[in-house]
């Protein structure tokens, strides 16, 4: 599962995007939460009431 996770994270994204360390680490962070973010919402991630739960 390891393995597959960091697939989902540099699928496309072979390359850095910026020149720096600041902007690549930031722009890693987003994208790391953006896959996590995906999934949740996959595992039927719902806002109801003001609050998160999966269902």
């Amino acid at each position: 599962m390891v393995e597959r996770s960091i697939a989902w994270l540099v699928k496309a994204n072979r390359r850095l995007r910026y020149r720096g360390t600041t902007k690549n680490h930031a722009w890693w962070q987003l994208r790391t939460a953006a896959v996590n973010l995906k999934r949740l919402l996959r595992l039927g991630l719902s806002n109801e009431n003001c609050s998160w739960a999966i269902q």
